[in-house]
């Protein structure tokens, strides 16, 4: 489920999206899918609430704001040693990321950060059960190349420029 509501500058509702007269874009998505196969099942639960702002007029720059939480679960009947299972609980905060209108001149994010708490559970795995928790938070500088902190540790960088699954 995807829901877009259009904003005026006096925080109005409109019908439609106004290229000149919409200041802000209030979006919330929500996704649940299960799927199963064979000694396989796994379910995905995300909802995400946003608000994109400074739209109004010719504008030059456009804000994002908001916040989203999911859950996946995953579980594999596999061998003589059971059943796995793989938890993945996880919140987002996107605090002013502030992209260029103009994605040719200014494709990355100018400013902000998003910020995502995850917590892993994993029960019967091959090192047995284990648990994990990480704060990573991404700050976007205006340049390809972003700072990730994982834990409070600033010390990795991250290529947007990279293809997914690459950096």
């Amino acid at each position: 489920m995807r829901v877009k509501t259009f904003f005026d500058g006096n925080g109005l509702e409109q019908e439609v999206f106004d290229p000149i007269s919409t200041a802000s874009i209030h979006i919330v998505v929500t996704i649940e899918k299960e799927k199963s196969r064979g000694n396989f099942s796994a379910s995905i639960k995300r909802h995400r609430d946003m608000w994109v702002t400074g739209l109004e007029g010719e504008e030059e720059t456009r804000t994002w704001n908001g916040n989203g939480s999911g859950e996946r679960h995953r579980a594999r009947i596999d061998d003589e040693f059971g059943e796995r299972i793989r938890d993945v609980k996880s919140t987002s905060l996107i605090a002013n990321v502030v992209r260029s209108v103009d994605r040719e001149a200014h494709p990355w994010p100018l400013s902000g950060t998003i910020t995502r708490n995850v917590a892993i559970t994993i029960t019967n795995g091959r090192n047995g059960d284990m648990s994990r928790v990480r704060t990573v938070v991404i700050t976007f500088n205006g340049t390809q190349f972003a700072t990730l902190s994982v834990n409070g540790d600033p010390s990795h960088e991250v290529d947007l420029a990279t293809r997914k699954g690459r950096n």
